[in-house]
């Protein structure tokens, strides 16, 4: 039986993962200055995306646009460890320590990882449709992941609370 994680990680995880997200999605850097690109055009950010959705922005982007999305898919490497660390520790700090579940968020962070390397690889190797089709879907997986950690943490706490009472 996993041990309950102490709230001060919990929260520490939840900090870095807010502020690297504030980072990727805002020009708190000057990363997206005179770049023409901006956060929302980034595939990560959509829920699904097809193959000539990821093919046509790719081919809309500059030199420049380009090393502007690698500079935040490498700040989103570091997100992708701290966030769903985070989520994994909510779950099974508010859940059931013996559930099955507390693996979906790992599942999320397997998936962003897998989308990111295969956006990465795109923005500099022209790919298979099938690839490009491949990474949308696993894009979907990823969020479907994510929103199935964050009912299941509103969940375990509303259950709580009524265990509580």
């Amino acid at each position: 039986m996993l041990k309950k994680p102490k709230l001060k990680h919990i929260i520490f995880l939840f900090v870095i993962s807010i502020l690297l997200f504030i980072t990727m999605s805002s020009n708190a850097f000057g990363l997206l200055e005179n770049t023409g690109f901006n956060s929302n055009m980034m595939l990560d950010k959509k829920i699904f995306y097809t193959s000539q959705d990821m093919s046509n922005l790719i081919s809309s982007l500059s030199n420049e646009m380009i090393k502007t999305y690698f500079s935040l898919h490498l700040i989103d490497y570091i997100f992708i460890i701290f966030f769903y660390p985070f989520l994994r520790l909510l779950l099974i700090y508010v859940g059931r320590r013996k559930s099955k579940f507390i693996i979906i968020p790992l599942f999320a962070m397997v998936f962003d990882i897998i989308e990111n390397i295969i956006i990465d690889i795109s923005l500099s190797h022209v790919l298979p449709n099938i690839l490009m089709t491949i990474s949308g879907v696993i894009t979907l997986f990823k969020f479907i992941c994510i929103f199935v950690s964050i009912i299941l943490i509103i969940y375990y706490s509303i259950t709580i609370k009524k265990n509580i009472k």
